[in-house]
């Protein structure tokens, strides 16, 4: 089976700490006591240290109180804090992660959730990048719990809130990411998917390009180079662009790589499918849609 689907949708696998752009030793590794809520500087702390000790569901309550406190109001489901929301997202979207493939509408409401700290941040301050970061990441894993239509209309909000958060900052690889797979996942329709998404209300799928699916990879994964989930979707488009020593390079070095939150396992398991089979000799099948003029080199 081909492990590089073409697929109508933005596919963003995004680990908490590679998102947010945190190295190994930046996530304390010990975990905490989440039953009290103390400053703003200790709840953060602590939330790193759950979610690192495969506690998110601690986390999330813990983040929670801390932000039931924070001036949800004005139409706002949650508070908002400049340290906590993103730390929130980022938690419910490893929460969606780890529940997907069995229940797909948990998974959706815990990106809706994602969602909704981001949504609650931005409407507080709409120069927050982490905050459009983590909208963008959510919305992007909400893409694959919906049916093509809702897709269509959603994958313009995903670019939009990754190209939101780069303007904003330039180094969020989350970000990249986004845009990295949003150009590669165009790329990867065919003909007929891309006027299908179209007539749903995809817009700007013309503007999607090999070089920008590897250009962005390449800065998410540079900016995070911790993160297993930048460098086996770099290792994708790589495969994708005939680039096989590089995507071969790129997954040997992911394998490697320390494991530190919920989806990390399964990110390095498919890393090392991948590169066995490479090592035995699997060349990706060519998509036949897919004009081969149009590839980098």
């Amino acid at each position: 089976m081909n492990l590089i689907p073409a697929l109508p949708v933005v596919c963003i696998l995004v680990s908490a700490a590679s998102a947010a752009g945190l190295e190994a030793g930046g996530m304390p590794q010990t975990p905490a006591d989440s039953n009290t809520v103390g400053s703003t500087a200790d709840v953060a702390a602590r939330a790193d240290s759950l979610l690192a000790a495969d506690e998110a569901i601690a986390a999330l309550d813990l983040l929670d109180a801390a932000l039931a406190g924070k001036g949800a109001g004005d139409g706002a489901v949650v508070g908002s804090d400049p340290d906590l929301s993103w730390r929130a997202a980022r938690v419910a979207v490893n929460l969606g992660m780890v529940v997907e493939a069995e229940d797909s509408d948990a998974a959706r409401e815990r990106y809706e959730t994602a969602e909704a700290y981001a949504d609650a941040r931005i409407a507080a301050d709409s120069a927050d990048a982490q905050a459009w970061e983590w909208l963008a990441i959510a919305r992007g894993r909400r893409t694959l719990t919906v049916g093509l239509r809702t897709r269509a209309t959603l994958v313009n909000g995903v670019r939009s809130a990754a190209a939101r958060a780069l303007a904003l900052d330039s180094l969020r690889p989350g970000a990249h990411h986004v845009l990295g797979m949003w150009h590669a996942e165009i790329r990867r329709l065919n003909t007929f998917e891309r006027l299908g998404a179209g007539a749903f209300g995809a817009d700007d799928f013309g503007e999607a390009t090999w070089d920008d699916a590897v250009l962005h990879l390449e800065t998410a994964t540079r900016l995070a180079p911790a993160g297993l989930v930048h460098g086996l979707e770099l290792a994708k488009v790589y495969l994708d662009v005939d680039r096989p020593d590089d995507a071969a390079a790129e997954l040997q070095r992911v394998t490697a790589l320390d494991t530190r939150d919920p989806g990390d396992a399964l990110i390095r398991t498919e890393a090392a499918a991948l590169l066995a089979r490479l090592e035995g000799g699997w060349v990706p099948a060519e998509v036949s849609d897919r004009e081969a003029s149009s590839r980098p080199r």
